[in-house]
């Protein structure tokens, strides 16, 4: 298509390209080359096109935006393909991404870029320079479109940007601890009247920096610290009561825990200097404090925890209880996975490993007390608030298995209760020895063939009948015959003898050697633990290179452990040894019912000769 430069055509492009402001001349060839590029583009479209939607249409262009399409950074050709004068070279072109259907979004900062790029050009005749096209204005203009955006989205801004061009506040020690209170909640009265969502809080962000200032620099004693946190926290809801009920415990959640966070920071700093003696009061005061926060608490607790020496745990003792009790109410109210129990668990041990079993027993008896309270709340599930406690209590280095096997037999033991799952009794028997081995290293190693996920997934993927003798098992390839023991122990303590029972009897299923007939005729005399000690002989005795199972030293160490119980008889442990070859004969009916249709029986009958060889009398027993 030609296209002669006429006047008229000339003004129509010009009315697009540029504003009516600039009083500029553009070159015809310029315009005319626009116009061109416009009408190749345009018999593009016609040519391709269909002015009846079809399904052919709809596929075309559903392909078209679906892939990806190039660009050769040349006009269309008007000669068929087939020609090479509608070769395109393929040096030059770009890679477009595919265009959605459904994002006018990209469309429009697609316009918009080119349009950006035809006012590059178009500016780049221009004889003076803009102002609009300055690259550093522009950057200015965005970094105040994003600072007006972020401000209208709410988030927070650095506590120390607030407050590093605002006047500083300055206390002594003579400063009145209740008009220090007042001014922390005029300031924030302040911060209110001027946004009330209080995105930000400069005023009292000023009041939390120079009380944590005040703190480090030993200016306040402790009983003064004390007045102002109870001021300030009674304070917070009556500056805050035009808010909503939701709103206003969200704010005063976030002001309460900047001003602990500061009030920690000066503590910390003064307890490292050294300035003055621990005073149990204002820590009990601060922890009490913390436990009323409607949030995850977790780490200023730690927080708290860390700044009071090992001594003096037992001197805060309400205030570990009361966030003991805000931990057991929460994982108590709702249904959550044992997972979630299980992760907050771990992360409470790590705040709570300086706790003995022995130097602390007070803090340890009063919250299995507080536990043992909530047996038929209707608010709290008792079943769930006592296995947060107990796995808390199997995460903690300084409790003894003893103590840790009567806490849970204490806690099983009233009638309203649920008892244990055989799963959670595996998983807190897991725990327990887990953290055991972590303070043995020379054993962990044999530990640590278990892994993570035999610990959570092996169990969850077992049935609940079978996961003894999975556990056992699995000990059982690590080399630990004294850990299945202490399985056992823990299953007495319990009061669950008939599941030690059942553990041996799955275990010896699972694991078939040389001892599982030893093993079984124990258990067939009910005696589950000389099963397991036959079966640890077994390991023993595996250890060591052998030329027969029978010349071993484990035979005579089975046989007398055997011939130790009262209700052994030899002829069960000689058919058990196999030394009677053991013989199958039939009988053809029964005596008592002569029928055709009466089944046959099948015994096994000794020779005479081995027989009358050991025959003792029929009334002794060993």
């Amino acid at each position: 298509m030609s296209l002669s430069s006429t006047p008229r055509s000339g003004r129509i492009i010009r009315r697009y390209v540029r504003p009516q402001c600039d009083a500029i001349w553009i070159p015809d060839s310029m315009l005319k080359s626009t116009f061109v590029r416009y009408c190749a583009i345009s018999r593009i479209s016609v040519r391709h096109g269909s002015s009846v939607p079809g399904p052919m249409e709809n596929r075309r262009r559903s392909g078209t935006r679906r892939m990806g399409e190039l660009t050769f950074g040349q006009a269309q050709s008007g000669a068929p393909f087939w020609e090479i004068g509608n070769a395109v070279d393929l040096t030059e072109w770009t890679w477009r991404p595919p265009t959605r259907k459904d994002s006018p979004v990209q469309d429009s900062q697609a316009c918009a870029r080119q349009e950006a790029t035809l006012s590059g050009i178009v500016s780049a005749w221009l004889s003076s320079p803009n102002q609009n096209n300055n690259p550093q204005l522009q950057q200015e203009e965005a970094q105040i479109a994003r600072d007006a955006l972020s401000e209208g989205l709410g988030r927070r801004t650095p506590l120390s940007a607030l407050a590093q061009d605002a006047p500083t506040i300055a206390w002594d020690a003579q400063s009145d601890p209740e008009g220090i209170v007042n001014q922390g909640l005029d300031l924030l009265l302040q911060d209110v009247s001027v946004s009330s969502a209080l995105s930000t809080t400069p005023n009292f962000t000023r009041f939390c920096i120079a009380l944590r200032q005040s703190l480090s620099d030993d200016q306040f004693p402790a009983k003064a610290i004390r007045v102002v946190l109870r001021g300030v926290r009674e304070g917070l809801a009556r500056a805050l009561g035009s808010l909503d009920e939701n709103q206003q415990e969200r704010i005063v959640d976030d002001l309460k825990l900047q001003l602990f966070n500061a009030i920690l920071d000066g503590l910390c700093v003064r307890a490292s200097n050294g300035h003055y003696p621990f005073e149990h009061r204002l820590y009990n005061d601060m922890l009490h404090a913390i436990s009323e926060l409607q949030r995850n608490n977790i780490r200023t607790f730690a927080r708290a925890i860390s700044c009071i020496p090992v001594s003096n745990l037992n001197d805060v003792s309400s205030g570990i209880l009361a966030n003991l009790k805000a931990y057991f109410t929460a994982m108590g109210r709702g249904t959550r996975k044992e997972a979630t129990l299980i992760r907050q668990a771990n992360k409470l041990a790590v705040v709570l490993q300086s706790l003995d079993s022995a130097r602390n027993a007070c803090i340890l008896a009063a919250a299995t007390k507080q536990v043992s309270r909530y047996i038929g709340s209707q608010t709290v599930n008792y079943e769930r608030a006592r296995l947060s406690w107990l796995h808390l209590l199997a995460r903690m280095p300084g409790v003894r298995q003893s103590y840790f096997d009567r806490t849970c037999a204490a806690l099983e033991a009233d009638r309203n209760s649920i008892p244990f799952t055989m799963k959670q009794i595996c998983r807190l028997f897991l725990a327990r020895l887990h953290r055991h081995e972590e303070t043995e290293p020379n054993h962990h190693h044999h530990f640590a063939k278990l892994g993570p996920a035999f610990i959570y997934n092996s169990l969850l993927r077992s049935d609940e009948y079978e996961c003894y003798a999975l556990l056992a098992y699995r000990l059982w390839l690590t080399g630990g015959v004294d850990r299945i023991k202490g399985l056992c122990r823990f299953l007495d303590k319990l009061g669950r003898r008939q599941d030690v029972f059942r553990l041996v009897l799955g275990f010896n299923n699972l694991v078939k050697n040389d001892a599982s007939p030893l093993v079984a005729l124990a258990l067939g005399m009910g005696h589950p633990r000389l099963a397991l000690s036959i079966s640890a002989h077994y390991a023993e005795s595996r250890k060591r290179p052998r030329t027969s199972f029978w010349r071993s030293d484990f035979v005579e160490r089975a046989v007398k452990e055997l011939l130790q119980t009262r209700s052994m008889r030899p002829r069960k442990l000689f058919g058990a040894l196999g030394v009677f070859r053991k013989q199958q004969k039939k009988i053809s009916r029964i005596a008592r019912g002569n029928s055709p249709l009466a089944p046959r029986r099948h015994i096994l009958v000794a020779p005479a000769g081995n027989s009358s060889a050991f025959s003792i009398a029929p009334s002794k027993t060993i």
